[in-house]
């Protein structure tokens, strides 16, 4: 049985497959990244930024970017998850100064991020790939339940990672018309997985 050290070198491994991947202008590597490290970036914002719009906002630009960027990405830099947690960094210091927060907020911001343990610690690794296998597929049977608009809405912010307005300009639709959607297809999916048996834990 793999020990905690092991299971953390396997997700370095699969996210910087992912990286290369993507650089080659994978989708499916991309989908596969934000399923490894998706969640952990909201938290570390949602943390950092004590605020959950601007968290999944700013968790959308990150990928955004690792799609734009993974060409860059060099193991002389380090691993690809502290190159994905420092793009995560950059761009929630960035929304700070855009919020026009003061600077004692930047500051803290910035202790904080600079003290958090990015790495993920043994017990974040991957669950066991069979089970993360039946929730990928019992959340593709509920997206596709979804009216035709939400669901793409919600495929291009949650694994293509597009923001909001990059959405809108995407679909021709204003940025109120997004948010709506992706809410709406959100609470209809809550429900339909709930139908399910809901997602592992």
């Amino acid at each position: 049985m793999p020990n905690s050290e092991q299971e953390t070198d396997a997700l370095r491994r699969k996210v910087e497959d992912c990286l290369q991947g993507i650089a080659s202008g994978s989708e499916d590597d991309l989908r596969t990244l934000y399923s490894l490290l998706g969640g952990r970036v909201y938290g570390y914002l949602r943390n950092m930024l004590h605020n959950e719009s601007d968290a999944t906002e700013v968790q959308q630009e990150v990928f955004t970017e690792v799609w734009e960027k993974a060409d860059r990405f060099t193991q002389a830099r380090g691993s690809g998850i502290s190159w994905i947690f420092a793009i995560a960094r950059n761009r929630g210091i960035d929304r700070i100064r855009k919020t026009g927060r003061t600077q004692e907020n930047l500051e803290r911001f910035q202790d904080e991020a600079s003290d958090r343990d990015v790495e993920p610690s043994a017990e974040a690794a991957p669950r066991d790939e069979t089970v993360k296998n039946e929730d990928r597929q019992r959340l593709d049977e509920c997206l596709g339940r979804l009216a035709p608009d939400s669901r793409e809405a919600i495929r291009l912010a949650f694994f293509a990672g597009l923001p909001h307005r990059e959405i809108g300009k995407k679909l021709g639709q204003p940025l109120g018309t997004i948010k709506a959607r992706i809410r709406r297809g959100l609470l209809s999916l809550r429900d339909s997985l709930h139908k399910e048996g809901g997602l592992h834990e």
